[in-house]
């Protein structure tokens, strides 16, 4: 297998050697087709008009049968020197022929138009010789052809050895030409290696010796940016530390957001909890025994009981209840916990694995990103094709679950049509798949490739930094974040695929 050259030159000389082959290889096959074709054009039309002429000289002696006369007239075809034969006809059968035994056996006696015939050895002509009695005769001349095949393999040469001189000429131009071209990038190459060595000088000399007014220019447009390069550098590395720790510091906000929502959601649950306990009815107890003890009345003293134990049993439900919103306010601020934990572990890149069960994980996210689901009509479909716990960085896979179902919960509220949202896992391999689908408002196929970028959005209050930093999380877990959608008003689905670990997890 031949290498590809590898330097500028080698590569110019040899597209500039191609077009020079091409060239000259066109010129070798095709001009003497074209040559040839002339050539035999030539023939033909010379054949014609000397056909016509001799059809004319014999039309009288064919009008009036004279045969002798119509011989002494072909005979001055001898002057011509490439004549070989020619055959009179008066349209039944042959009157008068000069080199008959020359001529093909299946000449006809009489035609109606010219026509022209190549044989290997010969180019043989006929024309009609108009008559007023018998109708149409014929002339038929034979013409040697050895001086056209002369010509041609003349003209052959002529075309390979002009081809052989295009190829010379052009391979030493189109070297000369590469070297021309080449010097001053060249030129502009080492200056640049030694830029990125940091050995360049301040300044760039311009460069000349066939460079151009272009290869002038970018001298002094690098020279320019060299200037600049260094005062540029120092706002960068600034401007990357702080957009570094804004990013950081967006992060924590948005999925600390995202648990908010929840936490507020539990808080005013046990606000409503404690509003309906039933404290009035407690002192309404204490007052029916104070007049029962007071009176004796027994019919009083058993209401009483009865109101106490009814007391009794609906303070243990809303106790009940309050532990299972006090459980659920933990998980959420221990969530909010570790995505601290979680940003402070990205500056030491370590994600620590845990073992989880996949449908405990589905659950706790939709808990985390849409409890109130039921109030808003929303229908959440459930399917966990695995029931075996993995092992998996939990908290990190939890902060992309958050985020990609609350989107779907936005999505839905905003559509005007069903109100679904479906997450299906599964075990791939060693894959976890988990997809979240919706019924919303969905996005442009054009603004697929952009959702994952930093600061866009499609939603009127978004801040674009969501899905952003889940597909960061996504690359870091050793997976990946995918998203399609048929078009707007006709929902999305978002595919998050991570390999199940068994240890501790380290990202470079």
């Amino acid at each position: 297998m031949i290498a590809a050259p590898r330097t500028l030159r080698a590569r110019m000389v040899v597209v500039f050697g191609l077009l020079i082959v091409a060239i000259a290889g066109f010129m070798a096959v095709f001009l003497p087709g074209r040559i040839e074709d002339q050539l035999r054009g030539a023939a033909e039309r010379r054949a014609v008009t000397i056909a016509h002429i001799v059809a004319g000289a014999v039309e009288p002696a064919v009008e009036f049968d004279d045969p002798d006369h119509a011989r002494s007239t072909l005979m001055w075809l001898e002057t011509l020197g490439d004549a070989r034969f020619a055959v009179v006809g008066n349209g039944r059968v042959r009157c008068a022929a000069w080199h008959g035994e020359r001529a093909p056996a299946d000449l006809p006696a009489g035609v109606d138009r010219p026509s022209v015939r190549w044989l290997p050895d010969q180019l043989v002509v006929s024309a009609p010789i108009a008559q007023r009695t018998t109708g149409s005769g014929a002339i038929h001349l034979g013409f040697s052809i050895e001086d056209l095949h002369a010509e041609r393999v003349k003209a052959r040469r002529t075309v390979e050895i002009a081809s052989l001189v295009v190829l010379g000429v052009g391979a030493v131009v189109c070297f000369l030409l590469a070297t021309i071209l080449v010097r001053p990038i060249r030129r502009l190459t080492e200056t640049a290696g030694r830029i990125a060595r940091g050995e360049a000088p301040p300044a760039l000399a311009a460069s000349g010796g066939g460079g151009g007014d272009e290869v002038v220019q970018m001298a002094s447009a690098l020279s320019v940016m060299l200037e600049r390069l260094s005062q540029v550098n120092a706002q960068l590395v600034d401007a990357s530390r702080h957009a570094g720790m804004a990013e950081v510091a967006t992060g924590v906000l948005h999925n600390v957001g995202n648990v908010l929502t929840s936490v507020n959601l539990t808080v005013g649950l046990l606000g409503e909890r404690l509003a309906a306990s039933p404290i009035d009815r407690l002192t309404r107890s204490a007052a029916l025994l104070t007049e029962a003890r007071a009176s004796g009345d027994t019919a009083r003293l058993d209401a009483a009981i009865k109101l106490i134990g009814a007391i009794t049993a609906r303070l243990a439900t809303d106790r009940t209840g309050a532990d299972e919103e006090l459980a659920t306010l933990r998980r959420h601020i221990e969530h909010v916990a570790q995505v601290v934990l979680t940003q402070n572990r990205y500056a030491r890149t370590v994600s620590v694995a845990e073992v989880a069960s996949p449908a405990a994980l589905v659950d706790e996210a939709i808990a985390l990103a849409c409890p109130e689901h039921e109030r808003k009509g929303i229908a959440i479909v459930r399917e966990v094709a695995c029931d075996r716990p993995v092992s998996l960085d939990r908290h990190r896979v939890l902060q992309v679950l958050v985020n990609l179902i609350s989107n779907a919960r936005d999505a839905v509220l905003a559509g005007a049509g069903d109100k679904t949202i479906r997450v299906r896992a599964e075990l791939v391999a060693d894959q976890l798949r988990i997809a979240v689908a919706d019924t919303g408002v969905g996005f442009a196929v054009d603004d697929g490739p952009r959702l994952f970028q930093a600061g866009f959005t499609t939603k009127p209050h978004g801040h674009g930094y969501g899905l952003h930093s889940s597909a960061i999380a996504a690359q870091q877990l050793g997976g990946t974040l995918r998203c399609t959608s048929p078009g707007q008003g006709r929902g999305a689905k978002f595919s998050l695929q991570i390999p199940i670990v068994a240890k501790e997890l380290s990202h470079a």
